[in-house]
């Protein structure tokens, strides 16, 4: 079973110390996931598509450590990671050079009492950080040249896992220090819906992919990600008329007729012949950001 068809997020336990393994362990199973144990050396090989997220205490703390990471982010580049480092100093040396790699978090091991609550919350950090990654994912699947400013508008909306306030296409424009018509232009030039648009469908993404693990209803999701069921529903409404079919409310897959309907709507959304919308982006200004 995929990480996106498992209801539970499966983790995967790279960590050598047994003390801090257990820790993990039980951290995870508190957040309503399960872990896999993995070997160091193996987090970049196959089976690292088996697991939503990953906790890496990066043994063997040397060069193999980052060979590793960089290898494994080049395969899943949305893949959660929490570093949970030991403190040895081959360890602790290789934390700055992990600086450029995103979407993880740094923990150092701790047996006080404060250190194990940080490292819980983290570790939670991680758990809801699962759905983000997998959508992005998904998206990549079904956009495999995936343009720019939609990727960057896919990570503000599923950001801070917790954050319970829409996002706007202000709130885009500021986090990606644009204007707000600067990214609409770049939407245009991408060929894509504009941003107000793609923002509802990202939301509607979300909150059907989380539902469909059937652990979380429709509407305690929507109320996480900052609408309400009447927004919800007026969304799905006006998504449907867009993209010119039914978004069913009830199938089992539904995640998938989202994503599908969401795919169709970018695919046919401007059809007229490439030299006129050449000629019209480079009048918006499309050749200069």
């Amino acid at each position: 079973m995929s990480p996106a068809q498992n209801p539970n997020p499966v983790v995967g336990c790279a960590v050598t110390n047994e003390w801090a393994h257990g820790l993990s362990h039980r951290s995870v199973e508190l957040q309503g996931g399960r872990t896999v144990r993995v070997h160091p050396s193996r987090i970049a090989v196959s089976e690292s598509h088996s697991y939503s997220a990953l906790i890496y205490d990066l043994a063997p703390w040397d060069d193999r450590a980052l060979v590793g990471i960089n290898r494994l982010r080049r395969w899943r580049p949305e893949l959660p990671i929490l570093f949970y480092v030991p403190p040895v100093s081959r360890a602790v040396a290789l934390i700055p050079r992990c600086g450029g790699i995103g979407n993880v978090r740094f923990r150092m091991q701790e047996r006080s009492g404060n250190g194990m609550s940080e490292f819980r919350r983290d570790v939670a950090w991680l758990v809801q950080s699962v759905p983000s990654g997998e959508i992005i994912t998904r998206l990549r699947e079904a956009f495999p040249e995936m343009p720019s400013s939609l990727l960057q508008l896919a990570r503000h909306v599923l950001r801070t896992p917790g954050v319970s306030r829409r996002p706007t296409v202000g709130s885009a424009a500021r986090a990606l220090r644009l204007s707000k018509r600067t990214l609409e232009r770049r939407v245009r030039c991408d060929g894509l819906p504009a941003p107000k648009e793609l923002i509802d469908w990202i939301t509607l993404l979300h909150v059907s992919f989380v539902a469909s693990r059937g652990s979380t209803s429709i509407s305690r999701v929507a109320r996480c990600v900052g609408v309400n069921a009447n927004d919800l529903y007026r969304i799905k409404s006006r998504l449907a008329d867009r993209a010119g079919r039914r978004l069913r409310s009830q199938a089992e897959d539904r995640f998938s007729d989202v994503l599908a309907a969401f795919a169709a709507r970018c695919r046919g959304f401007d059809r007229r012949p490439a030299r006129t919308v050449g000629l019209e982006y480079a009048a918006a200004g499309c050749l200069t950001y």
